[in-house]
């Protein structure tokens, strides 16, 4: 009898545990509901935000702006459609012939930007529809990052992906320090991306930068 008491007035099964497991219940819905909430409101914001971009670029445009006017920045319209993900506004861009690979005061390109955000409609689209340039051979130097060893050292893998599926070297190795997107991808330890490089008949990569850093190293700086 006492062992039967005992059981029945347990910690899990009393009333008062009862009690505390529905509010807690109760609020994880609440919980839930608010961040739902939250994120239609974000989501919101961000539309309304990229529709007033695109407005205002229209009207630019029937003022008289060119189509490539910068910023301080160096930002045309272009690079900030790419920067912020609004696909429409770089579809108004090259619809009106702007320049798809002019470099901002950094010079990085909507396209680099793109990547670099793991933006993949953007990427997509600048390069099957504005001819971005992302084709690159073995033996390439460029003056500067590509798209590639951007997205590469962001971990954006399924831009990654796409560029070298459309023919972005990773053995294209930077004039100045010699990087490639492997050593980038290594250096900031992004595993996933690394593999699939590694994958890709990086091998030309693996040796190291004009500093004598190979990818090996670059990863073990993280640590």
């Amino acid at each position: 009898m006492g062992c039967s008491s005992s059981l029945s007035e347990s910690p899990l099964g009393s009333p008062r545990a009862r009690e505390a497991n529905r509010i807690l219940r109760r609020n994880e819905r609440l919980r839930a509901r608010r961040d739902a909430r939250v994120d239609r409101e974000r989501k919101k914001r961000i539309k309304m935000k990229k529709n007033a971009m695109v407005t205002r670029a229209q009207l630019r445009i029937e003022a008289g702006f060119h189509v490539d006017a910068r910023d301080e920045y160096g930002h045309t319209m272009l690079i900030k459609a790419a920067r912020f993900d609004n696909l429409a506004l770089a579809e108004l861009m090259v619809r009106k012939k702007a320049t798809v690979d002019l470099r901002d005061t950094k010079g990085i390109t909507a396209l680099m930007w793109a990547a670099r955000w793991g933006n993949l409609s953007i990427v997509r689209f600048l390069v099957e529809q504005g001819n971005a340039r992302v084709s690159t051979n073995d033996t390439d130097e460029s003056h500067g990052p590509t798209a590639l060893m951007f997205a590469a050292k962001e971990g954006q893998i399924e831009v990654v992906r796409y560029l070298v599926q459309a023919r972005a070297s990773v053995n294209t190795r930077t004039i100045a320090e010699g990087t490639t997107a492997v050593l980038m991808a290594a250096g900031s330890n992004r595993v996933e991306v690394l593999d699939f490089l590694l994958g890709d008949k990086a091998q030309a990569s693996l040796q190291p930068d004009h500093e004598g850093t190979t990818p090996l190293i670059a990863a073990s700086k993280r640590y």
